[in-house]
């Protein structure tokens, strides 16, 4: 019986991912919706919450992929923000730092695109210099990955090239429409993130997580732009956060036009003697960074501010930072 409604919820599930799949389709990194056939494709199964790093991985393939997937439009932003992670050259050196003395680093972003997480992950790996730091890497993303190709690879394959891959459980509103059973969508999400505890146990790691657990939801006026919200964090993502020495705080807006500042770099910080309120107060700066950049009213969705407090705070930002010279 139990068994049968894990296999319920997982049908449900990628039913979902279907209809969600189908809206990622095409752009610049020209995805394709694969089907659901967990037979051949095992991370596809509600139970796996982790791929190992590909063996195989060097930086000329991660700057491949990474550069790939920002298409056309942007054919040098990747090395650009190579550039602006080389161009802190103190944060580097702690960075590097830390990882050989055990300490585990947690990147943190917004989270505009499905694409946006590795692309800054790859750039600050890259900006490191040594391949050495690659297999210390890990990314959490949403399942939607396992449906998904890119460059005719599953996604999900792609991404091994970056590091060692958790799979979680989106946790949009539409998601729970879907019929898939809540108390094992949170079953499955607590295994892969006591996976990723297990994970960061062994030390050195440094990992990206995306911590609104999907895409900022986008308001339009029209065709547009006119607000973000980055959704809340749950708890279990805050306390995950808790559990690593340092969190490097990143704001990007991959949609910037050329020309335009596109990435914030925020300072690595100590999470010792943290709280959760603090790890939404970084997420409150990311959103902040993020109205600067996409040059509209960004929100996180934190409690610790009403609605007229968030505007006033967001739309100071949105004046100062959206003519800043690009970095």
């Amino acid at each position: 019986m139990e068994r049968d409604r894990a296999l319920d919820s997982e049908v449900a599930l990628h039913d979902e991912l279907t209809r969600l799949g189908q809206k990622h389709e095409g752009g610049d990194l020209g995805l394709v919706l694969m089907n659901y056939d967990p037979v051949n494709h095992d991370d596809q199964r509600l139970s796996h919450v982790m791929n190992p790093i590909s063996p195989d991985t060097n930086f000329d393939t991660i700057r491949l992929y990474a550069s790939s997937a920002l298409g056309n439009r942007y054919p040098d932003r990747f090395e650009r923000m190579v550039e602006v992670f080389e161009a802190r050259t103190d944060l580097l050196n702690n960075i590097r730092t830390d990882l050989v003395e055990g300490k585990n680093i947690a990147l943190i972003t917004n989270h505009g695109k499905l694409e946006d997480i590795p692309i800054v992950q790859a750039a600050l790996v890259c900006a490191l210099g040594d391949e050495k730091y690659i297999k210390r890497n890990a990314i959490v993303v949403s399942k939607i990955l396992t449906r998904l190709e890119a460059f005719g690879l599953p996604a999900s394959s792609v991404l091994s090239y970056l590091g060692h891959t958790f799979f979680s459980i989106p946790r949009s509103k539409s998601i729970f429409r879907s019929g898939i059973d809540n108390d094992i969508a949170q079953e499955e999400n607590a295994i892969m993130l006591n996976a990723l505890q297990q994970y960061i146990e062994e030390g050195g790691k440094m990992v990206a997580i995306a911590p609104s657990g999907s895409t900022d939801e986008r308001n339009y006026k029209f065709d547009d732009l006119t607000g973000l919200t980055l959704q809340r964090m749950s708890s279990g993502t805050a306390n995950l956060l808790l559990l690593f020495d340092r969190i490097l705080p990143v704001s990007v807006w991959l949609e910037a036009p050329k020309g335009h500042k596109f990435l914030t770099i925020g300072e690595l910080l100590s999470v010792r003697a943290k709280t959760e309120t603090s790890i939404h107060e970084c997420m409150e700066w990311i959103a902040g960074e993020t109205a600067g950049l996409a040059r509209v009213t960004t929100v996180y969705e934190s409690d610790r501010l009403t609605g007229i407090a968030r505007a006033k705070k967001i739309g100071k930002l949105i004046s100062e930072r959206a003519n800043k010279a690009l970095h």
